[in-house]
């Protein structure tokens, strides 16, 4: 928000995600993870959002939303973005956790994958603390 450099308007725990940032162009809506304690990535940590934000695109076919995901992994590179493949993203569908199957039953087989996939991008940031740090330099630079 600090950062931003358009009049775009910025919702935390919006409508859709945690954070949303409304402009005439898109609305990129923003799920953010951190997996401190987590030394490696693997896709099942990241079911349960990918999900969430399925669901949201299953119910709001806005082509202005764009799907982002923000996680820390330690042993992930900051800034590394990933698109995930539509077989990728179809992997969170068998899962047998049962605090996925509301979202698995309501979504399996009724969801167009492909483009669900080309709006969603899973972005690996960093930690807690160096966001910590990052937000408080923000601040002092625009007088807070």
């Amino acid at each position: 928000m600090l950062e931003d450099t358009e009049d775009s308007e910025i919702a935390i725990e919006g409508i859709i995600e945690d954070i949303e940032v409304k402009s005439e162009l898109q609305t990129p809506a923003i799920q953010c993870k951190y997996h401190e304690t987590i030394e490696n990535f693997t896709l099942s940590c990241i079911y349960k959002p990918v999900l969430q934000m399925m669901d949201h695109f299953h119910e709001n076919q806005d082509p202005k939303i764009q799907f982002r995901l923000s996680a820390h992994f330690p042993n992930e590179k900051i800034g590394t973005t990933s698109f995930l493949t539509h077989m990728e993203i179809n992997e969170t569908l068998p899962s047998k956790d049962k605090c996925l199957k509301k979202f698995i039953d309501k979504l399996k087989n009724k969801v167009n994958m492909i483009e669900f996939t080309d709006r969603f991008t899973l972005e690996f940031g960093p930690s807690l603390d160096e966001l910590i740090v990052k937000v408080q330099k923000a601040l002092v630079s625009n007088g807070k």
